[in-house]
């Protein structure tokens, strides 16, 4: 009996050693991170991926106020859309150190969603004016205004702005409780999905899967 206890003993010990191998390996795996944008928090919350475990905010020097969307951009730089003090900020997406205000939008736009286009331009959704502007990928300067004001009955484009694999522009309407879309290459911008179609209402986040389908939050 002593031996067999011992033996016991023995197993759930190596057992124990062996779970924390395991746990150490796959703590040494995970090198990756999730980046949750606070509105009211004015910041970036950085998480470690595997546990959850929260590390730190992005930016401890007040750049960020109201933040909203989060791309990584072809250039490997994560934007940050900061949209009470209408700004979109760049990171090192690998580091997290910031790099600079790329693009200022002015008073009165209120930039929600940012998304590239095909073109290597930016697109940038603003809420209070109702309309997307097209900005120079390398530069950041304004280069126009695709979507204007309340076109389609758009009203407060939101920060899932995004293009779907048609190559047109996907734009959330958080009033309008609706989704419009801009062709590139017409230049033109119709509805997609109808006010309050479903009960759709304050229309957020478009994510287009591989069957297809269309997900609206």
């Amino acid at each position: 009996p002593e031996t067999q206890a011992m033996l016991q003993r023995l197993a759930t010990t190596c057992c124990f050693l062996l779970a924390l191998v395991a746990s150490a390996d796959l703590r040494a795996q995970c090198a990756e991170r999730v980046l949750v944008s606070g509105y009211f928090s004015n910041n970036v919350h950085i998480y470690d991926a595997c546990s959850g475990a929260f590390e730190r905010v992005l930016d401890d020097q007040g750049r960020i106020r109201g933040a909203q969307a989060l791309r990584v951009g072809p250039d490997g730089r994560l934007y940050v859309v900061s949209e009470n003090n209408g700004r979109i900020l760049r990171y090192d997406a690998r580091t997290l150190d910031y790099i600079d205000t790329f693009i200022v939008t002015g008073a009165g736009f209120d930039p929600t969603g940012v998304a590239f286009g095909p073109d290597g331009d930016i697109y940038v959704g603003g809420y209070t004016a109702d309309s997307v502007r097209r900005y120079d990928g390398t530069t950041g300067a304004l280069e126009a205004t695709v979507v204007p004001a309340r076109a389609a009955g758009l009203n407060g484009p939101d920060n899932g702005l995004t293009f779907g694999p048609d190559g047109r522009l996907y734009i959330p309407g958080y009033d309008s409780n609706s989704v419009v879309v801009y062709d590139p290459a017409s230049g033109s911008t119709s509805g997609f999905i109808a006010g309050g179609s479903g009960g759709l209402r304050l229309t957020r986040g478009i994510l287009f899967e591989a069957n297809g389908n269309v997900l609206v939050s």
